[in-house]
């Protein structure tokens, strides 16, 4: 490989940034396509940046794994997945079977979201997940509208053509956007060529020439919006289009110098218009689900639920805007499933909200010290909540003096199934919620209704709601004996 690799540089097909590592940080060797290569992919496949790449499936649709420790490059002991070979069974026969025809189900649904004006985002959501997931098939671009553009599209599968390109010889050009910000704020020319061959138009994005300017979050958005005003935008498909301006937007949060502020407004949702879309339809490609059971217990009773589908890692703002079959979703959820889980194991009712702890304003917090409680050990767990509060960017992050008075006052609310919290005990709940969700999954799954899991929760066409509420509570009595608290979410 190293060989094929100085081969590759040699002759002018990649370039490279080699990695290193220093006693405090080190960084991955970056190898990226040259023109040269880009158009012979281009000539001789007919290649486009998204659109060709498709996101392959998992075979394996029940998935045994263990833990085991090892060294990582800090000589740290860390542990690390494996998988555990076993041998099929008739309950794990029966589980892939269902699997099967859930997905069957699945796959036989077209499974949009639509994100319009002003629908909220933010700046990762559009240069990391979609971005990244066009590219790697895992969505297709359906329908895009971009401000002061008139190239939308619509169904665009198998439609690759437009008047400006021509046929039976190579060429480029350049998209370049020279301009001033807002704010005075000038920057050099956007050099991305564009690869034409025959009647399709390849986008390289090849950014050489910027000037080092001082982007704040002023100039920024402004900035974004420009390049979308180019009349030579006009030329090129639309999703050529949307992948040249999402990209743009990727390079200018590169050249933001202040890395913290940078940080902080990547995460700040905004309307779609404000980054210059107006609307923005994409289809979810990657539907089937597996099953992961844990601890390599091949009686296989940790853990189980289910995993793979593109929805339920998707910024969870996006899933109010599912269509199944171009209808409208809701989404019911298990309000506090594990906490409730939990005291009905032991035979006693909960009523009330399990979050809501001394004044309830630090309920977002209490939620999430409820799901590390459920799931950490206790040796640690109070950094697992500080990791989680900090993520979620909560204030309460940079205590822990305070972290550890919210994790007893939360045990001090919950007495009665104080012995669960900080133990693991989480393994074994999700075993009982993948029963739960395979059970109400193939209630509906007989009525041909498509649901789509997201643990403790399932989403569904919203003419199948009320169907869906009703399963969900009769299926939860029928496993636990206690009345489940459903809410809609969203």
């Amino acid at each position: 490989m190293k060989r094929l690799i100085d081969e590759l540089e040699c002759h002018g097909y990649i370039e490279k940034a080699p990695g290193f590592r220093n006693i405090k940080y080190g960084r991955q060797t970056r190898i990226w396509a040259t023109v040269k290569l880009i158009r012979i992919f281009v000539a001789e496949y007919k290649f486009r940046p998204i659109g060709d790449i498709h996101c392959t499936q998992t075979e394996n649709l029940i998935q045994l794994r263990d833990e085991e420790k090892k060294k990582n490059s800090k000589n740290k002991t860390v542990k690390v997945s494996k998988d555990v070979e076993f041998d099929p069974t008739e309950a794990t026969e029966l589980m892939q079977a269902n699997l099967q025809q859930l997905n069957n189900l699945a796959n036989a649904k077209k499974i949009t979201v639509r994100l319009n004006e002003s629908d909220e985002v933010n700046l990762t959501d559009l240069t990391v997940n979609i971005l990244s997931d066009l590219i790697k098939g895992k969505i297709e671009l359906v329908d895009t509208e971009l401000i002061d553009n008139s190239s939308s599209i619509d169904n665009i599968e198998g439609n690759g053509t437009h008047p400006s390109t021509g046929t039976g010889t190579h060429s480029h050009r350049g998209i370049s956007a020279s301009y001033a910000t807002d704010s005075g704020t000038a920057m050099d020319q956007m050099d991305i060529d564009v690869l034409t061959y025959q009647k399709y138009s390849y986008p390289v994005a090849l950014y050489k020439s910027f000037i080092d300017a001082n982007l704040n979050r002023t100039t920024l958005l402004s900035t974004i919006t420009h390049s979308v005003k180019s009349p030579q935008y006009q030329g090129l498909q639309p999703e050529s289009v949307l992948f040249l301006h999402l990209l743009w937007m990727k390079k200018l949060l590169s050249l933001m110098n202040a890395r913290s502020k940078k940080e902080e407004f990547i995460k700040q949702d905004r309307p779609l218009i404000d980054f210059g879309i107006k609307k923005l339809v994409f289809e979810i490609k990657v539907k089937d689900m597996h099953r992961v059971f844990n601890r390599g217990s091949k009686d296989f009773d940790k853990g189980g639920r289910f995993y793979g589908p593109y929805y339920q890692g998707m910024p969870s703002k996006f899933r109010k805007h599912i269509y199944i079959d171009g209808k409208k979703t809701v989404e019911w959820d298990y309000s506090g499933l594990h906490i409730r889980m939990l005291y009905h194991q032991l035979g006693l009712e909960f009523n009330g909200d399990p979050y809501a702890i001394g004044d309830g304003s630090q309920r977002n917090e209490y939620k999430l010290v409820s799901l590390i409680s459920i799931n950490a050990d206790k040796r640690g767990s109070h950094i697992a909540v500080r990791d989680a509060l900090q993520n979620a960017g909560f204030d309460a992050a940079q205590d822990l003096t305070q972290i550890r008075q919210m994790m007893e006052d939360f045990k001090a609310r919950h007495t009665p199934i104080q012995e669960f919290l900080f133990s693991g005990a989480g393994i074994d709940l999700q075993n009982a919620d993948s029963i739960i969700m395979e059970k109400i999954m193939m209630k509906l799954h007989a009525e041909g209704i498509a649901a789509l899991p997201i643990h403790d929760s399932a989403i569904v066409e919203e003419d199948h709601s009320a169907r869906l509420k009703k399963i969900m509570f009769q299926v939860y009595e029928e496993v636990m004996g206690y009345s489940p608290v459903l809410k809609l979410t969203g």
